[in-house]
């Protein structure tokens, strides 16, 4: 029997995925693969919107990934009725300072809150600590609801949420996060 070759792109992209998971290389090594072979191949128009779709596919994916294990997300006029608050502007403050996490997103207008940093109607304490450390938006969310090892594979989130104990280490872990 011989094989005739033929050309087929989703098969041939299907085989270099194969290829390239067998030999079980960091982000940074594709990485390196492919820019080499972009300096044989320049990237035309096409591809790069092509790339831009795909990155925009993931990050909505991780994001929507992030959400669910934040719960619900308030909305700014909600949250300063949660706190008890007279205007949406003490709630920009908050968030400008750093007391107050907020994420936004590319196709809706305004910030929305996380919940979960809501207790009665005070700031949990350890929230701007953790935005002093971390910075205030999806960085820090995804910190909070990765799971860990160390953690019996729950996240920060869920430790400090059911123990409040737990809040040091976690800001310890958040030092070392960004160093």
């Amino acid at each position: 029997m011989s094989k005739v070759l033929t050309v087929d792109p989703d098969f041939d992209k299907q085989a270099v995925f194969q290829l390239l998971s067998k030999f079980d290389l960091s982000a940074g090594d594709v990485a390196e693969v492919f820019s080499s072979y972009l300096k044989l191949r320049a990237p035309t128009v096409d591809d790069l919107d092509s790339f831009r779709n795909v990155l925009k596919k993931r990050g909505t994916e991780a994001q929507i990934e992030i959400l669910e294990a934040a719960g619900p997300l308030l909305t700014s006029e909600e949250i300063r009725k949660k706190l008890g608050v007279a205007s949406r502007q003490t709630i920009h403050n908050y968030k400008k300072d750093g007391a107050l996490l907020s994420i936004s997103f590319a196709n809706r207008k305004g910030d929305y809150f996380p919940a979960f940093q809501v207790d009665g109607h005070e700031i949990r304490a350890w929230v701007p600590q953790l935005l002093r450390r971390i910075g205030v938006g999806w960085d820090a969310l995804s910190f909070l609801v990765a799971r860990r090892r160390d953690l019996a594979g729950a996240s920060y989130l869920e430790a400090v949420l059911a123990d409040p104990r737990k809040v040091p280490m976690m800001l310890a872990a958040a030092d070392v996060y960004v160093s």
